[in-house]
């Protein structure tokens, strides 16, 4: 644990736990506050506006170090065995994209989506959504955005992360659309009863 805080990996908390990525700038209670007020569909709307940007500029700025820890943390997450293993390396790889991309402002963003997304009820939709076939595709896509980054190919990358978030969009939609999904989880009936 500490290695991986070391390399900004993951922070920790004392009481709170332990979370992905770098200790964020934005003040715990204000992401807080915005979970409450919305929900994973907004959460992948966000996403597909932010994150698909930041992949282009991280393909014009990203230096040969980073793009060998962008390879590192994509072989990371293809070979994690156990599924909190996978979402560790798999969010470390997206936030070192947004690292890529030298845009403070734009980083801040990521991280309260980011933040957001490691709500209890998060957990409960990605353990829905997971499955063998979106892990392989998902796998395949990190190359692809690597590749497309070391050839500074900013539309190319831009691209495929739009295609690999929309395929995650459509993941969760049906899902929250689903009976057994949004109505079913016990987190939603507490996120509802709370609302």
């Amino acid at each position: 644990m500490e290695v991986l805080e070391a390399e900004g990996l993951i922070w920790r908390q004392q009481g709170k736990g332990t979370f992905i990525g770098r200790r964020p700038a934005v003040h715990p209670h204000f992401i807080g506050d915005l979970s409450d007020r919305t929900n994973p569909l907004e959460v992948m709307e966000a996403r597909l506006q932010i994150e698909p940007p930041l992949a282009r500029i991280a393909a014009l700025r990203a230096n040969a170090e980073d793009i060998t820890s962008l390879e590192r943390l994509a072989k990371k997450a293809a070979s994690s065995s156990d599924d909190d293993g996978w979402e560790l390396w798999d969010s470390a790889f997206h936030r070192k994209i947004a690292e890529c991309a030298g845009n403070g402002l734009m980083l801040a963003l990521f991280d309260v989506v980011q933040r957001i997304r490691h709500e209890p009820y998060w957990h409960y939709l990605r353990g829905q959504a997971r499955a063998r076939e979106h892990r392989e595709k998902s796998h395949e896509d990190h190359a692809e955005i690597v590749a497309t980054i070391t050839m500074r190919d900013g539309a190319g990358a831009e691209r495929i992360m739009r295609r690999h978030l929309s395929a995650v969009h459509a993941s969760l939609q049906a899902i929250v659309a689903g009976e057994e999904g949004l109505a079913a989880s016990p987190y939603a009936q507490g996120r509802t009863e709370g609302s």
